[in-house]
C-alpha cells in the first residue's frame, strides 16, 4: 500500500485565483503523487475573506474561492482527494472535515505548509511545519509576537537555505530547521515555444517597512534583498 501524505495550503485564498500562488502548492501535490504517495489535500478558510468575483462579500458555496478551487480539483483529478473547509461550519468542496478526519490517523506524513490547519495535528503519524515564507515566517513571530503556528510539529523545514546558518541575521524561534527546494513537475511546465531572451517577474512584500528587523543590522535595506538574503542569495 502506498504511504499516505496529507498536504495543507492555500490555494483557494484569493478569489479568482493567482496562478503563481497556486502553483507553490499544487507542485507538492501533484510531485508527491507522481512518486506513487496516496495524497491528500485540506485547506480551510475564514468566511470572511469568501469574496465573489468582483471582491464583494459572498458566502461560502457563492463564493470566487470556492468555484475556482472546484475547476482547480476537477483539472487535476483532486475531486476525491481534495477539501476546501469553510472555519466554524460544514460548509465543503470535494472532501468534508469528516472525511478529512477519518484520513487522518492513516496519514504517514502530514506537510503543514505555514501551520494552517491544526485540526489534523496530533492524529497523524508524523507531522512537518513546512515554510515557503522564510524570514517572514520567523520575525512575524519572533519580532512581532504574531502566532505562526508553529507549535506541536515533529519536524519543521524550510526553504530558506541561509536560515540558522552562521552570517544569517534573522531569528530561528528556537527551532531547528531542515533545509529543502521547491519541487517542480516539470511535465506541467513542457512547451514547444522556444526560450525568450530573459524571464521577468514583478513582485513585491507587503508591510516591507514593518517586516524588515532594524535591530538586527538590516537598516532600511529592501525586504527583497533581505529575503534573498534568508533564501540562499549573496548578502546584500
Amino acid at each position: 500500500m502506498a504511504k499516505r501524505i496529507l498536504i495543507s495550503g492555500s490555494m483557494a485564498g484569493h478569489p479568482v485565483g493567482y496562478g503563481g500562488n497556486i502553483w507553490a502548492f499544487l507542485q507538492w501535490v501533484l510531485g508527491f503523487r507522481r512518486l506513487g504517495f496516496d495524497v491528500y489535500y485540506v485547506e480551510e478558510r475564514q468566511g470572511k475573506d469568501l469574496m465573489d468575483e468582483d471582491f464583494k462579500p459572498a458566502p461560502f458555496s457563492k463564493s470566487a474561492n470556492a468555484q475556482s478551487f472546484r475547476r482547480l480539483i476537477d483539472r487535476f483529478d483532486l475531486g476525491d482527494r481534495a477539501a476546501l473547509l469553510e472555519a466554524g461550519t460544514s460548509a465543503h468542496v470535494g472532501l468534508s472535515r469528516e472525511d478529512i478526519d477519518k484520513v487522518a490517523p492513516d496519514v504517514d506524513l502530514f506537510l503543514n505548509q505555514f501551520g494552517a490547519y491544526t485540526a489534523a495535528l496530533g492524529r497523524v503519524r508524523r507531522s512537518v511545519y513546512l515554510d515557503l515564507d522564510p524570514g517572514h515566517t520567523q520575525i512575524w513571530q519572533e519580532q512581532y509576537g504574531v502566532d505562526m503556528r508553529l507549535r506541536d510539529h515533529d519536524l519543521y523545514m524550510t526553504i530558506g537555505l541561509n536560515l540558522g546558518e552562521p552570517g544569517c541575521p534573522f531569528p530561528t524561534c528556537g527551532v531547528r530547521w531542515e533545509k529543502t527546494l521547491w519541487p517542480i513537475v516539470l511535465s506541467e511546465w513542457a512547451t514547444d515555444d522556444p526560450p525568450g531572451p530573459a524571464f521577468t517577474t514583478v513582485a513585491n512584500w507587503r508591510d516591507a517597512d514593518r517586516v524588515v528587523p532594524v535591530d538586527r543590522g538590516l537598516g532600511s535595506r529592501p525586504a527583497d534583498a533581505a529575503r534573498q538574503w534568508v533564501a540562499g542569495g549573496v548578502p546584500p
